[in-house]
């Protein structure tokens, strides 16, 4: 871990302090100079908002969706069919499923989902998905919904349930509780461990997605799907500082998922503790 990952957050890290133009040219020390530009990038805090709107809607979104789908699929007979089903989108690269969905969304009456539109609905005139600034991003965010993750969701779901002891699924049942309440009172808590490391870890990964995002509108129109992760990508084009800039950038984004992380853990931690001195005597 520290080979392979602590060192080369450690050398960007110290990159992002300095001038550099090449990586054969020599190290030019500008301190926060690089910080302060990406700042002063008309885009960069727009990104910003528009990567922790992004992350924020998918891990709220997959976690709601992932918790009402595994407890009503986990005593299915067909449980693992349903887990297969749901799986297989996430096996498709991000690439893929990017520029599969860009073709499905052609803003023409030739398109799919014009087509459909049109013919089963009567929509009047195609939309531009993805070419109008002004439902870009909620296109994006809407797409973001499937096959991204959510095979993962139910299976680790649905395994956490069925840990449950079948005894107080039992107890519960034989003093009148109803299914929401089990499923409120009994199955969230008992599961929280599992659902706690996966929003996280899920956290992680949304403020980080680059690749779905990038092959289905690039960033575009206008910047409108712009992230931090695609301005990273894309900075060494707006600056010939590219490997200081982009580390500073890289850097700044390591920051706010860390700092997202840890209010998430310390507001879990505090609840616990919380729990904990209303059920002592």
């Amino acid at each position: 871990m520290f080979v392979f990952v602590g060192i080369p957050i450690l050398l960007s890290a110290y990159m992002s302090f300095f001038r550099i133009e090449s990586i054969n040219a020599p190290f030019e020390y500008v301190g926060l100079r690089n910080f302060a530009d990406a700042f002063q990038r008309r885009d960069f805090l727009p990104a910003m908002g528009r990567t922790l709107i992004l992350g924020v809607f998918s891990v709220v979104t997959n976690l709601a969706a992932g918790l009402v789908l595994a407890a009503m699929l986990v005593n299915h007979k067909w449980l693992n069919f349903y887990r297969y089903i749901f799986f297989v989108p996430t096996v498709v690269s991000a690439i893929t499923m990017g520029r599969l969905w860009s073709l499905l969304l052609i803003p023409s009456p030739s398109g799919i989902m014009n087509s459909v539109l049109m013919n089963v609905f009567g929509l009047d005139k195609p939309i531009n998905w993805l070419g109008d600034p002004s439902i870009a991003l909620y296109v994006v965010m809407g797409l973001g919904l499937f096959g991204v993750g959510g095979g993962v969701t139910l299976i680790i779901f649905t395994t956490a349930m069925q840990n449950i002891p079948q005894e107080l699924k039992e107890a519960a049942s034989i003093d009148g509780v109803n299914a929401w309440q089990r499923f409120i009172y009994m199955t969230i808590p008992m599961i929280w461990p599992v659902v706690s490391a996966w929003t996280v870890l899920s956290m992680i990964g949304a403020f980080k997605t680059f690749e779905f995002i990038y092959a289905l509108t690039g960033g575009g129109p206008a910047g409108a799907t712009t992230t931090i992760a695609i301005l990273l990508y894309e900075g060494g084009k707006w600056s010939n500082n590219g490997y200081g800039y982009n580390a500073a950038m890289g850097l700044l984004l390591t920051l706010m998922i860390t700092v997202f992380t840890c209010i998430y853990l310390w507001a879990g931690s505090r609840g616990r503790r919380a729990e904990s001195g209303q059920g002592s005597p």
